[in-house]
């Protein structure tokens, strides 16, 4: 049985401990992850702190939005995925770049401007220039550039 930090209850992170959890097979389309390293991100703070109560958890909630690891385990009907590949996760980062591009509903061939080189923007960035279209960045962080340009394929733009 692995371990994992789970979450007892709302409050300050005491309310974090360390305890087995249930092993669980991946299902449709889905990937488990052998975690090598994970973040705290503020959606787990907020969850954590009980501000956003509307959102039910389970008795000993595993938290955690961001991790890097290798598969280790797919479920039926995944492709282009296998055991022992690399991955990182950043989940509510991607379902918000996933979430840009369908209302902004931009097409191949197109050029679209993104503010910010965060997690978010350089999940957009990647998966628009994957779809063929040309990405314009630009963003005040100047301490992002590096990661967001030197990611291939990456953004025409300037922090400026």
């Amino acid at each position: 049985m692995p371990n994992a930090v789970v979450m007892t209850g709302y409050g300050p992170p005491e309310v974090f401990k360390w305890a087995g959890v249930p092993l669980r097979e991946p299902g449709e389309g889905q990937i488990r992850i052998k975690v090598k390293a994970a973040g705290i991100s503020p959606t787990d703070l907020v969850l954590r702190a009980g501000s956003v109560k509307a959102i039910p958890l389970p008795p000993n909630a595993v938290l955690g939005f961001e991790a890097a690891g290798t598969v280790d385990a797919v479920g039926p009907g995944v492709t282009g995925t296998s055991i022992g590949d690399g991955v990182t996760a950043l989940l509510g980062s991607a379902e918000a770049a996933v979430g840009v591009l369908r209302q902004l509903n931009v097409k191949s061939g197109e050029t679209l401007l993104l503010f910010g080189g965060g997690s978010v923007g350089i999940i957009a960035t990647q998966l628009a220039v994957a779809r063929g279209i040309k990405v314009i960045s630009a963003g005040g962080r100047t301490a992002a550039w590096p990661a967001a340009r030197d990611m291939p394929p990456g953004p025409t733009g300037s922090s400026d």
